[in-house]
């Protein structure tokens, strides 16, 4: 069985679909990641539910130490080896990421119909605090960024979310841009295709830290 977050259904859907995969999905809320020990505890919860499963993948990464922790006293736990998800989907190859811009902010679609996603807090902002001090706002949370970046996971139309991602790159006053990424890991996931880009935890044990530490080994390109 699966439990994922609903962050990644366009990508989860998409390699199902493509590979005529059947398996059960439990969908996490998105908002989950941005409260790691939320996270955590409603992760465990699910697992527990399922006494009889003999694996459970999960379509989770490291999330802000949110999978740190979790276990299963019957099932193997089996989650892909990256800190989140923006570089899973960057890693375009086996231990490779393509290069990411510190100063830049990175979305799918996922990110982008969410309730959280940056034009919708900022609308929330102008109604309530107005133009000048939601600017001071902006410049405090997003004066660092220079760059929006829509990634093309191939699982959705891009078209359909240009003019989303244009808007929050305009209302923070950076450029914009779409790169090229991948469903590679999930599929793998799904396919059950783990090798070292997998954190596979038997029964009985925690996820631990040192389960990511070869993250470190996903070097980015030049």
């Amino acid at each position: 069985m699966l439990i994922a977050c609903s962050m990644l259904e366009n990508e989860i859907l998409h390699c199902l679909r493509e590979d005529d995969i059947d398996i059960e999905v439990v969908w996490m809320d998105r908002n989950l990641h941005e409260r790691p020990e939320r996270l955590r505890t409603e992760l465990q919860r699910e697992i527990d539910r399922r006494q009889d499963a003999r694996y459970v993948l999960l379509a989770f990464c490291m999330c802000g130490n949110g999978t740190l922790g979790l276990s299963s006293g019957n099932a193997t736990l089996v989650i892909p080896r990256y800190d989140d998800c923006i570089r899973m989907y960057l890693a375009l190859d086996p231990g490779k990421c393509l290069s990411m811009r510190n100063d830049s902010l990175y979305y799918t679609k996922g990110w982008i119909d969410g309730d959280s996603f940056l034009t919708k807090q900022l609308d929330k902002y102008y109604e309530r605090y107005g133009a000048k001090k939601t600017q001071r706002i902006i410049e405090l949370m997003y004066g660092q960024y220079t760059g929006v970046t829509l990634i093309d996971t191939g699982a959705y139309d891009v078209a359909e979310c240009m003019d989303d991602a244009r808007r929050a790159a305009c209302m923070i006053g950076a450029g914009f841009n779409v790169c090229g990424g991948s469903t590679r890991t999930i599929r793998k996931l799904l396919r059950r295709e783990w090798d070292e880009e997998f954190c596979v935890i038997p029964p009985g044990r925690s996820v631990s830290p040192d389960d990511f530490m070869t993250i470190r080994l996903f070097q980015e390109d030049a």
